[in-house]
């Protein structure tokens, strides 16, 4: 399907600074790729202060089209809504930019290259973690709501590419922030865990493998509270404080529920290091 041509002409209102009238400075194309409109070409007028009013930067104070501003990425041709489908289908659907470019193509009658996939898939990553950031102060709420929530860390890599640093809300299975780190050091895993008690709160305990770097981590934040040694295997290993005759009993479906609700208990019950004061 060929670009369908459009031509964008918003009212030209007042100018933001002096309220004089806006008079048209020049006429632009833009192209546009999004889900809702499909492959268009736009001429976008752009609107100039009549008295050459200036911003505190120097610039001309300037009027584009808001419908494309709000609907297109700044510097791209390609649409929020678009940016949206690819980041979904590449993160939560793992699919190939390969894939991705086919269902666009079959889907949306629209033809973009991997690499612009690639893009779009980095834009997705770097909007959603400014908004996770945004709604902080939400989460954390709903968080506290809950009563307090257990924090879950662990680090992961393979030789010479890296550590990946995840810090999780247990109970809910949140993820309140990713690192990529250098290697898995004590010093490096510390910023990343006060930025996390920053954002969110002193969670209620945490739960950590026996590694030999997130351990010196949470001890150098001098928490007060609850480091439960989690009771199941799979989730630190061997080395509990459970008698072994629970460790059997992990693959029983039958005491899943039994555990679950153990584990909570464990949680409010157990005091050994209390997030009271976190180090500066």
């Amino acid at each position: 399907m060929g670009s369908v041509p459009v031509v964008v002409a918003e009212d030209r209102g007042a100018c933001p600074l002096c309220d004089g009238p806006m008079l048209v400075q020049k006429t632009v194309p833009r192209n546009g790729l999004t889900l809702a409109h499909g492959t268009f070409g736009a001429h976008e007028t752009i609107h100039v202060c009549a008295g050459r009013c200036h911003w505190p930067s120097g610039s001309l104070v300037t009027r584009r089209a808001v419908c494309l501003s709000e609907a297109l990425l700044p510097m791209s041709n390609a649409g929020y809504d678009l940016m949206t489908l690819v980041g979904r289908q590449r993160f939560l659907h793992r699919m190939q930019r390969e894939e991705i470019q086919e269902t666009l193509r079959d889907e949306h009658s629209i033809a973009i290259s991997t690499g612009e996939v690639s893009d779009l898939a980095r834009r997705f990553a770097l909007y959603l973690a400014r908004l996770h950031r945004a709604r902080a102060p939400l989460l954390a709420a709903a968080l506290a709501a809950d009563g307090g929530w257990p924090l879950h860390v662990d680090a992961t890599g393979e030789a010479g590419r890296g550590t990946l640093l995840i810090v999780m809300a247990g109970w809910r299975q949140w993820v309140l922030g990713s690192w990529k780190i250098s290697t898995e050091r004590a010093d490096l895993i510390l910023p990343c865990l006060r930025t996390v008690l920053s954002r969110f709160g002193a969670p209620c305990a945490a739960m950590r493998d026996l590694g030999k770097a997130v351990t010196p981590a949470l001890d150098t934040l001098r928490l007060a509270g609850a480091i439960a040694e989690a009771f199941v295997d799979g989730i630190v290993g061997e080395d509990t404080v459970f008698p072994v005759q629970a460790r059997r009993t992990v693959g029983d479906p039958a005491t899943s529920v039994r555990q679950s609700a153990r584990g909570r208990a464990l949680v409010e019950r157990t005091r050994v290091r209390r997030f009271a004061s976190i180090a500066p």
